[in-house]
């Protein structure tokens, strides 16, 4: 009977310990992640948009551990880097999944606009996104206003820009040339370039005060006049 009561004992101890070793390891699994890097998820970097418009996905970002797990809980930082545009919030943290969003408004010059997310001890990363013009809301006169012409010379080149609501150059727009009072245009329509540039010019047949109006072909309530006289 004591030896019966010997091997439960030694049981009962076996037991104990290979209970507390199994909690010591599920200790360990259970040990918070840290992060190690920051990336962009994929599609959200070099996004395309327009000048004081909102992209039209957020920016997102993932914060792994060193064994390639997200991270979640991470509080990451957003600020702008150029472009002088606007986020929805300075800091948001990650979700699950690792991932981290913020909505950025470009600012209103056309160009490359760039905004970092970073999270504090690691390297950060750095997003861009390029701001397009809006749309043509005006012409505006460049050169070859108020000219004085001789009867049957060419004038100076008329030059307009067409521009969008915070003056940044509109290319491809369909430029319609009309004279007025006589003299002959070297062409009817023009396209701007890429720097909103479109021109033309007229050759004066007569001793007048003349006219060249420069207007959108898409939309004739954008337009500007010019004029110049004939001797």
């Amino acid at each position: 009977m004591e030896q019966q009561r010997s091997f439960a004992r030694l049981a009962i101890a076996i037991t104990a310990s290979l209970s507390l070793i199994a909690g010591c390891n599920s200790t360990d699994a259970a040990a918070p992640l840290v992060a190690a890097a920051i990336s962009a998820v994929q599609g959200s970097n070099a996004q395309i948009g327009t000048v004081g418009q909102p992209l039209a996905n957020p920016v997102t970002v993932m914060v792994l551990a060193a064994n390639g797990s997200p991270v979640a809980g991470v509080m990451v930082s957003w600020s702008i880097e150029s472009g002088a545009g606007s986020i929805s919030i300075t800091s948001s943290p990650t979700d699950s999944l690792g991932i981290a969003a913020v909505s950025w408004t470009l600012g209103t010059v056309a160009g490359t606009d760039s905004l970092m997310a970073s999270v504090s001890g690691l390297t950060p990363v750095v997003l861009s996104a390029t701001a397009n013009a809006g749309a043509v809301v005006a012409l505006v006169k460049v050169s070859g206003d108020a000219q004085v012409v001789a009867a049957g010379s060419s004038a100076q080149p008329f030059v307009v820009k067409a521009v969008d609501a915070y003056g940044n150059a509109v290319a491809g727009v369909t430029v319609s040339w009309i004279p007025d009072n006589g003299g002959t245009l070297s062409v009817n329509t023009t396209v701007t370039g890429s720097d909103g540039i479109a021109q033309d010019t007229l050759i004066a047949d007569q001793a007048t005060t003349y006219q060249v109006m420069a207007e959108l072909q898409s939309n004739a309530t954008i337009e500007t006049t010019f004029t110049g006289t004939d001797n």
